[in-house]
């Protein structure tokens, strides 16, 4: 299979530093097959470049981003619940407690309908990646299958993900309906979760979807419950992601449940959960033993500022934060966050960083633009344990990114402001104010396309995914169609003494029709079941070939049919059968024709039956199963680079969704 190099042409910006941001004007990004920037340089020193690693230039796909674009890193949220996405923009005066019991326990315990949670998930998924977002640490539910899902449609769709199943068991705090039975079901089941996630593609940090251990905040817990999950982390080497410190009534909570403990922070890291990667969500309220604490775990601190003032809970301090050693990455936190773009969060991390330093009085403790967007890439990449893989444009990084389009008002052309979104610029804007304007105005509309780098293996890559039934029947198919060409065969066979039966009269259109339907339904259940890839296309491929042999018997059966009624016509010629041999008498050659016609007719039948079937199938799981991402008017450019690892054959994509194709 032929490999696949690209080469992106264009404005190049990312962060260097957390107060810098490195822009790159006329620069050229090369992409070998493994989806890695393999080199960066002028973009008139384009050949030499690609000679410079030994390609040549006729394998190397050149995409030049219009002028004024920019390419940015995919952004990176570090705290999300995908199965409180319905919810976004619903709290009403709640705080979190009270919030936690009126609208997302009820939410969360309904997705163990999968049909509802697949209907959620891939929503959610669809959304991020429209806004952005290519890499999200996941919160799921405590249903293992439909954390599975979650895991599965991140997989298909090509984002980078944590997914973590949600342990809570605390009898009295998490509902009856919606809580483990114990912390060793709570355990057994995210066991199960694990494993089917890092058998999506392998247990190393390469992987595309990665698990993480979810203890969903210590009030919901038991100790027997975190300390199994903190052991479990140790063992298995695995992220883990909670909640800390969010809320005053969640802090008093806690003193409560755990009275031997010095704060919030000692009873996670007495439970072997506060280790290097860990991801703590909010961190509003913590104190300066914490942070000290929390900084010499290399612990992470995943800052939501859109949940933090939904429900009241307060301002984090994040430059505070920094002087401490802690790093910082950006969450939406849906849904106690209203949004499910990074770049809001963004925003409003500037904002509440004001409001921070309007209680401080400290100009230090507002963040920049520069700052903001290092959350929300580079500093995200720390918190999931991606630096150096993702969060910015260096040789030997990932590329995820997206393109982003600020729209130029030409004079005289004023009355047309605002069709691409908020941000409008007049032509006298310098970079940074560009970027300015970005953050404090810019939404999806502006992310014109995203990329995305996927490792992922062959036998998971077949989209889209189709049910099992459908396997069923075409088995079926199989049979009804054998029995068909058995039927009509054995019934031509008994006035012949020689194989000319197989190709003489009707009958041989049911066996030409019969047998191809065989060979064609039975090639495709085979190449579907052992093939390293491309399922999508033979199934294509094997219904037009249905089509088109169905097609052609159409033209045979017709012409059968005006021959069978000839037959009936001149009965009493002997060059039609020798009748008076045939001790069935008058009518037998006329029966035989109809009896033929009729096993042909219904093999035909099934063949137009599948052709349906399946075609609509295709259709429906292209638009819903995660592979056209209809909602958010996606165009996805499928891989055409396969690689070997020496763990997987594997199939590495650089992947495209036009999000606002032209």
């Amino acid at each position: 299979m032929a490999l696949t190099r690209q080469a992106f042409v264009g404005t190049f910006i990312h962060s260097k530093t957390k107060a810098e941001l490195e822009y790159t004007h006329e620069t050229v990004l090369l992409i070998d097959e493994n989806g890695i920037i393999a080199r960066k340089g002028p973009a008139k020193d384009l050949s030499a470049l690609i000679q410079s690693l030994g390609w040549d230039e006729s394998s190397v796909n050149v995409t030049r981003s219009p002028r004024g674009d920019f390419f940015f890193p995919g952004f990176i949220d570090t705290h999300i619940h995908a199965s409180q996405y319905p919810n976004a923009g619903i709290f009403g005066k709640s705080t979190l407690l009270s919030w936690l019991e009126k609208y997302t326990f009820p939410l969360e315990s309904s997705l163990k309908d999968l049909a509802r949670a697949r209907r959620v998930y891939t929503a959610c998924v669809k959304r991020t990646l429209a806004h952005g977002t290519t890499t999200a640490a996941y919160y799921a539910t405590i249903d293992v299958d439909a954390t599975n899902l979650l895991a599965k449609l991140c997989f298909d769709l090509g984002q980078r993900a944590l997914v973590g199943r949600v342990c809570m068991d605390r009898p009295g705090i998490c509902p009856d309906y919606y809580r483990d039975e114990s912390a060793e079901e709570g355990l057994q089941n995210t066991k199960a979760c694990i494993e089917y996630i890092q058998q999506l593609k392998g247990n190393g940090d390469d992987a595309l979807v990665r698990p993480v251990l979810t203890p969903r905040f210590a009030p919901s817990c038991t100790s027997d419950s975190m300390r199994e999950l903190g052991a479990l982390a140790r063992e298995k080497d695995l992220h883990v992601q909670t909640h800390i410190s969010e809320n005053k009534g969640e802090i008093e909570l806690v003193k409560e449940l755990f009275p031997g403990y010095e704060d919030y922070t000692d009873v996670y890291d007495k439970h072997d959960l506060l280790t290097p990667r860990t991801i703590l969500a909010h961190g509003v309220h913590l104190s300066e033993r914490e942070a000290r604490a929390i900084a010499a775990r290399q612990s992470k601190v995943a800052h939501c500022p859109c949940s933090n003032s939904s429900l009241s809970s307060g301002t984090a301090r994040i430059r505070w934060l920094w002087r401490h050693g802690v790093d910082v990455g950006l969450g939406t936190d849906v849904s106690g966050g209203y949004s499910p773009s990074v770049l809001e969060a963004a925003r409003q991390a500037a904002l509440v960083s004001r409001h921070v330093c309007m209680n401080t009085q400290d100009d230090e403790d507002k963040l920049s633009v520069e700052e903001v967007l290092y959350l929300a890439t580079r500093g995200g990449a720390q918190c999931v344990g991606l630096e150096g893989t993702v969060g910015a444009f260096e040789e030997g990084m990932a590329w995820d990114a997206q393109l982003v389009r600020l729209r130029n008002v030409p004079e005289g052309e004023e009355e047309e402001a605002g069709d691409g979104g908020n941000v409008d610029l007049f032509g006298w804007e310098d970079w940074e104010e560009k970027m300015a304007k970005w953050v404090y105005s810019g939404d999806d509309r502006n992310t014109d396309r995203v990329t995305l780098t996927i490792m992922a293996c062959f036998n998971t890559m077949s989209v889209p995914s189709l049910p099992r039934w459908l396997v069923y029947l075409r088995v079926a198919i199989l049979l009804v169609t054998a029995g068909a060409v058995g039927t009509t065969a054995y019934n031509a066979s008994l006035h012949h003494k020689d194989w000319a039966f197989l190709v003489n009269d009707a009958a041989n259109i049911v066996h030409f029709s019969g047998v191809l339907t065989l060979a064609i339904v039975t090639t495709m259940l085979v190449m579907e079941y052992t093939s390293k890839g491309g399922r999508f296309y033979y199934q294509l491929a094997f219904v037009v070939l249905l089509g088109v042999k169905s097609v052609f018997w159409l033209g045979c059966w017709l012409w059968e049919v005006r021959l069978a009624g000839q037959v009936k016509e001149v009965e009493w010629v002997e060059d039609w059968g020798r009748m008076s041999s045939w001790p069935e008498g008058d009518g037998f050659l006329w029966r035989r024709f109809y009896a033929a016609l009729i096993a042909s007719t219904v093999v035909a039948a099934v063949d137009w039956f599948l052709i349906i079937i399946l075609l609509a199938v295709l259709v429906r799981a292209c638009l819903s199963d995660g592979r056209r991402v209809e909602d958010e008017d996606v165009e996805m450019h499928l891989p055409k680079a396969a690689v070997q690892d020496n763990r997987h054959e594997t199939l590495s994509i650089s992947m495209i969704l036009a999000l606002r194709p032209e």
